[in-house]
């Protein structure tokens, strides 16, 4: 089982009006089919791999996020408050909503749980 949890800041809004994503974390195997064919896995990884390329373009020299990808555990994590682009708000958002949309179609190989943080 894939366990994801999204922590939202109870606090602050992004541009899109909802409360900002602080972290993105990942861990675990969805085990929907033997080793190389799983596609809940090969979907979760280029969900998170993709969105964390897209975070830290451009970003190389002052990142904005702590990115994790390892087998079986991930995390995207806000490292700067003040200095995070709309678009970068709206990556994090695409991550949440694609992660979402594995889970209504395979939920019983891939959970999200979203938490809020003061």
């Amino acid at each position: 089982m894939v366990k994801v949890v999204i922590t939202r800041d109870a606090c602050q809004k992004n541009s899109l009006g909802k409360n900002k994503i602080l972290s993105i974390a990942v861990k675990g195997h969805a085990n929907s089919a033997p080793y190389g064919q799983d596609l809940v896995c090969a979907a979760v990884s280029s969900i998170l791999t993709g969105g964390a390329n897209a975070l830290l373009e451009g970003y190389e020299a002052n990142p904005n996020f702590k990115v994790i990808l390892d087998e079986g555990n991930a995390l995207i994590e806000r490292t700067n408050e003040i200095d995070v682009s709309d678009n970068q708000e709206t990556v994090l958002e695409t991550i949440a909503i694609m992660l979402k949309t594995i889970e209504e179609s395979y939920s019983k190989f891939i959970k999200i749980e979203e938490k809020s943080k003061n």
